[in-house]
């Protein structure tokens, strides 16, 4: 998939979007792309200026989609507060999902 936001090549495991400002809309395709991609491992999503509410509808997604997804890289998001990390860390918790959460 590609758009003006990222690329994923088919077969990559690490989707690298460090330090690339997302937007909603692209959060948004983001989000539905891992509803069916079962390629992607680990997401570097590193210093993109996330909102806590993105990244609990893009956990909410791999819950669902049963994701192979095992890690997501979110530091250097400014927005998300302590407390929203420890939020986040319940949810994966609560849902039962094994995904390393890196602050």
């Amino acid at each position: 998939m590609r758009c003006d936001a990222f690329d994923v090549v088919e077969g990559e495991k690490l989707l690298l979007l460090r330090e690339r400002p997302m937007l909603h809309g692209a959060m948004l395709l983001l989000t539905g792309l891992f509803r069916h991609n079962r390629d992607v491992l680990e997401v570097d999503l590193a210093a993109t200026s996330l909102k806590k509410e993105w990244v609990i509808t893009l956990i909410e997604t791999l819950a669902k989609a049963r994701s192979t997804v095992s890690a997501l890289n979110l530091a250097f998001n400014s927005a998300l507060s302590e407390a929203d990390q420890k939020d986040l860390l319940g949810l994966l918790q609560r849902r039962g999902m094994k995904i390393a959460l890196n602050f």
